[in-house]
Parts: C-alpha cells; structure tokens; sequence
C-alpha cells in the first residue's frame, strides 16, 4: 500500500505505474498540515490508515 497526501502528487498515473510495478496499491488522502509546514497531520494521518485498515484488513509485511 501506498499512502500519499492528496495535494503533493501532481501525476497520479505515474504514481500508480509505480505502485502497481511494486505490487501496491495506492490511497491518497490529505495527510499534511495545513500550515504550510512540510509535516504530516497527526490526527489525518491517522485517520487515513484507520480507512485502509477497515477498508484492506491487515496489510502484510514489506517484502
């Protein structure tokens, strides 16, 4: 699984290309702060792994 902030990918194909050669799928949601800082939202990004969970299950170690 690939998580992105929404808003930081400008080429979503590209992005899924990737993911796909890298047997992932990917989930974008807006994870980042909203000042401007180049930081993750705590509370988004948790809320964002909380929907791939429910929505994935669990997800298996990285090969």
């Amino acid at each position: 699984m690939v998580l992105a902030d929404e808003a930081a990918v400008p080429d979503r194909a590209s992005l899924t290309e990737a993911a796909k050669r890298l047997d992932a799928a990917v989930e974008l949601a807006p994870v980042a702060r909203t000042d401007g800082t180049p930081r993750h939202d705590p509370e988004l990004l948790a809320a964002a792994y909380d929907r791939i969970f429910r929505m994935h299950g669990r997800i298996g170690p990285w090969r």
